[in-house]
């Protein structure tokens, strides 16, 4: 989703909903970065390191499991937690054992959430399948598309079916090796029972996504104490390889403190985020095989320079939400996850995005905030009160998480997606 767009959606929210929502970010602990020096580039990964950074590197899921008692929903789990282990190990044998897909309508989609057993993958944005199925160990034989769902159901005749929902919402099938009796132990190994998907609610959530989730654990979430990291500028010039001792800085009329070498720009921001601009000279790079890196290797490299720069992310971590290439472009977006929520900032920009040039970082941001959670809670708005509200302003699709508007002690609470 384009910043703006969400920025516009989140802004109708937050007024419409009267909600004060609110993150936990990382904390940050600069380090400095090993430039090579026989070609003076400044290499974030190399190829033999992102087997190593993907037991760090981690996408947020959602997961929905349905039984015969009912439903189960979590918060976003991250793909590298414990919790992921054993559903993400089913996806990982489905994926690797899955046929040739076909295409199926949404219906068909719909209807497998009620079958005896199924359990429901839902990413906060689309991101390319080849990533979600590296992540699990799997290698795709067949042609990637960006998946935003996907969905193991037992159908009933002795099979278990693999659905992927894609980002222009386009369903496919395809069958898998899973044996009903492993879906169905799976869904039962969890508490069944008071989560819903919009769609269970007829009428009552009409205008609303179908898949919009809802969990009866949703009822407060700890209050947060935030404040920034941003504090050793020096520390910050080394990691991104600029020299601490220029005289080449200024302040801007915004307040921004500005860095200049060579075609290189620096501004480190007042509302605790950074911005680089890359040149033409290949100072910050990754490496990959070839010229052009995969979105794997685009999305550890750029991990991995995040991580050095904020190594310590205290009680919230950083998870890839955004992967998209054009031409010899890649855009990367970054976000935190806390207590099983994203975290949002209030004027709709991410934690962290870049943009590569092939192997080159031509701009990075990243902001630095620190949180703890505290032992007060803060209650949520009822379920069928912010349904009535996100009807009346036309909201499609909600869901809870931490959204920083650069005060001391934040909260949490409903947000559009």
């Amino acid at each position: 989703m384009h910043s703006g767009k969400r920025n516009l959606i989140q802004n109708i929210a937050i007024v419409a909903l009267s909600l004060s929502a609110v993150i936990l970010f990382t904390q940050t602990q600069l380090s400095t970065i090993a430039a090579d020096p026989s070609d003076g580039y400044l290499f974030l990964s190399s190829g033999d390191s992102t087997q190593e950074e993907s037991s760090q590197f981690s996408v947020p899921v959602r997961l929905a499991i349905t039984g015969a008692y009912g439903r189960y929903a979590t918060g976003f789990v991250r793909t590298s937690e414990e919790s992921f282990s054993v559903p993400g190990a089913l996806l990982g044998e489905a994926l690797n054992s899955a046929g040739e897909p076909e295409n199926c309508p949404q219906s068909g989609f719909y209807a497998a959430l009620d079958s005896a057993a199924s359990i429901c993958y839902e990413l906060s944005a689309p991101l390319p399948l080849s990533l979600l199925s590296r992540l699990l160990d799997v290698e795709l034989e067949w042609e990637d598309s960006s998946i935003r769902r996907v969905l193991l159901s037992d159908d009933g005749d002795g099979r278990v079916s693999l659905y992927l929902w894609d980002e222009n919402d386009l369903c496919k099938r395809c069958d898998t090796s899973i044996t009903p009796s492993a879906l169905s132990a799976l869904s039962e190994s969890y508490e069944l029972g008071g989560a819903f998907f919009a769609l269970d609610l007829g009428e009552s959530c009409a205008g609303l996504d179908p898949l919009t989730l809802f969990s009866p654990e949703e009822r407060s979430l700890p209050a947060v104490q935030a404040e920034s990291t941003l504090s050793n500028s020096d520390a910050l010039l080394s990691a991104l390889d600029f020299n601490p001792r220029t005289e080449y800085r200024y302040t801007d009329a915004n307040g921004a403190e500005v860095i200049v070498e060579g075609s290189r720009k620096l501004r480190i921001q007042s509302n605790d985020s950074i911005l680089y601009q890359g040149g033409p000279s290949p100072v910050l790079a990754i490496s990959s095989q070839e010229e052009m890196p995969t979105v794997w290797e685009s999305a550890a490299g750029v991990y991995r320079l995040l991580s050095n720069l904020s190594p310590s992310g205290g009680q919230a971590t950083l998870c890839l939400t955004q992967v998209r290439q054009s031409g010899g472009q890649t855009f990367l977006e970054f976000e935190y996850q806390l207590n099983g929520s994203l975290v949002r900032f209030a004027d709709g920009q991410p934690a962290a995005s870049a943009e590569l040039t092939g192997t080159v970082v031509s701009s990075l941001s990243l902001r630095f905030r620190q949180y703890t959670l505290s032992e007060e809670t803060v209650p949520l708005l009822p379920r069928a009160q912010v349904v009535a509200i996100a009807q009346a302003q036309q909201v499609q699709s909600l869901f809870i998480a931490y959204l920083d508007d650069g005060s001391s002690q934040i909260s949490a609470d409903w947000v559009a997606n």
